[in-house]
């Protein structure tokens, strides 16, 4: 009987420890650069205000970063369609 209420308790938490797996592996996702990826600190790079993510001083304001904001906010609807018709 014990056994299987640990069995219970396991499959219940195993979403929430899924999540939390998920949440550790992005906690370096703000740590990068949105363009070239390499990490960045908070004295060596500014916050992309169209996409919200970090860009490096290196990659700010270039073609590059302008190609990868449309590529970024181009794909945000993909699948979606419209109900405003």
């Amino acid at each position: 009987m014990a056994v299987y209420n640990v069995e219970i308790k396991i499959k219940m938490l195993k979403p929430f420890l899924l999540l939390l797996l998920k949440i550790y592996k992005m906690e370096g996702f703000n740590r990068r650069c949105f363009v070239c990826n390499i990490e960045v600190e908070n004295k060596n790079s500014v916050l992309n205000e169209e996409v919200n993510l970090p860009v490096c001083k290196n990659c700010k304001g270039t073609p590059s970063e302008k190609e990868k904001v449309l590529e970024l906010l181009d794909s945000l609807a993909d699948g979606l369609v419209c109900g405003c018709i």
